[in-house]
């Protein structure tokens, strides 16, 4: 394995403690339009909790979660392709050094490589492709080979794939090939990228399996077999559920409790009706939830009123730039490159 990445054989699955945790009652959606110019919405949230009129308690972002990460921080983008699809990169900086984490690489591999490029990555130490539709691993294409790549984490379809997707397979048959390990998480894999980090790791878990169909699988199919993976940042987390529909969706809840529960959640399924699961996202108690939505896809809007009425931020603007959270010893920061509204909602 290379990289300095190293996979654990157990995991030792425990909820993070949400004793006393109060609700956030403000919509980052109305936060980030009121502190245009700012940077800092985590910032705005605290001083939009102090004005606030409502008998309730609203705390800032800062005061539910604090990240207890020592000398690490993470630096995590929503890399947003211009045609289609969503990559995210997590940067763990320890010591000086810089490692990362590709979280699926979008459709545009020409523009993924340019974009690394210009965020100096120099190599990958974990590379997670949670199915293969094209907007979630072709930007791979372009990278295997180019960039140097530690482990690779898929979810081990190869056959049944329709018409274009079908290219996966020669795809992850390269990556062997260059790449110093691809494994299929048969369960919960957790992956580190230093081994002396104690308070960064990945856990990778797998979707719903499907036998052989003697056909093609369908689109649900495919998108309930995403991998899902949670990025532990000392006490704070990033949650990442690839396109799973409600199959996978109830499945995680009745396998993985645990691990639902996320500082941040970026939406399954684009947050579509087909992956609208109200009571996962109440198990996973999230402080934000991030909607990849493009010009197809929006999102539910019963889910979004859902989410919005719990008191959980949304903030859907994948459409139109990138969101960076920066996670240290420290409250989180979240920044984004625009407007956060979500469109025809």
């Amino acid at each position: 394995m290379t990289s300095g990445a190293r996979t654990e054989a157990d995991l030792s699955a425990k909820a993070l403690s949400l004793a006393g945790r109060r609700r956030l009652r403000i919509v980052l959606r109305r936060v980030i339009t009121g502190c245009v110019g700012s940077g800092l919405v985590v910032a705005c949230l605290q001083m939009d909790a102090t004005k606030t009129s409502e008998p309730a308690g609203v705390v800032p972002l800062s005061a539910i979660r604090t990240c207890a990460m020592g000398h690490d921080s993470v630096n995590v983008r929503m890399l947003r392709p211009p045609n289609f699809g969503l990559s995210i990169l997590v940067e763990e900086r320890l010591n000086g050094v810089s490692k990362y984490a590709l979280l699926d690489t979008g459709e545009d591999s020409t523009w993924l490589v340019s974009r690394l490029t210009q965020l100096g990555v120099d190599s990958i130490s974990l590379m997670v492709i949670t199915h293969p539709h094209y907007d979630h691993f072709r930007g791979a294409i372009g990278l295997a080979g180019v960039v140097p790549i530690g482990v690779v984490v898929e979810n081990g379809m190869r056959t049944g794939l329709p018409g274009a997707h079908a290219r996966y397979a020669p795809l992850i048959k390269r990556l062997v090939q260059v790449s110093g390990r691809v494994v299929q998480p048969p369960g919960l894999t957790v992956i580190r990228l230093f081994e002396n980090s104690q308070v960064v790791r990945f856990v990778a878990f797998p979707g719903v399996v499907y036998g052989p169909t003697g056909g093609l699988y369908t689109n649900s199919q495919i998108n309930n077999a995403s991998v899902a993976v949670r990025a532990e940042f000392g006490t704070c987390s990033l949650l990442f559920l690839g396109d799973g529909q409600l199959e996978a969706l109830q499945l995680w809840k009745a396998q993985v409790p645990a691990l639902l529960s996320s500082t941040v959640v970026v939406a399954a399924h684009h947050a579509q009706p087909d992956a609208a699961d109200t009571a996962f996202y109440d198990s996973a108690h999230p402080s934000v939830v991030l909607i990849a939505n493009f010009s197809k896809y929006w999102p539910d809007s019963q889910l979004y009123a859902h989410l919005t009425r719990s008191g959980t931020a949304v903030d859907c603007n994948f459409s139109s730039g990138e969101v960076t959270l920066l996670f240290s010893n420290g409250p989180p920061e979240l920044h984004t490159s625009s407007n956060g509204v979500c469109p025809l909602l």
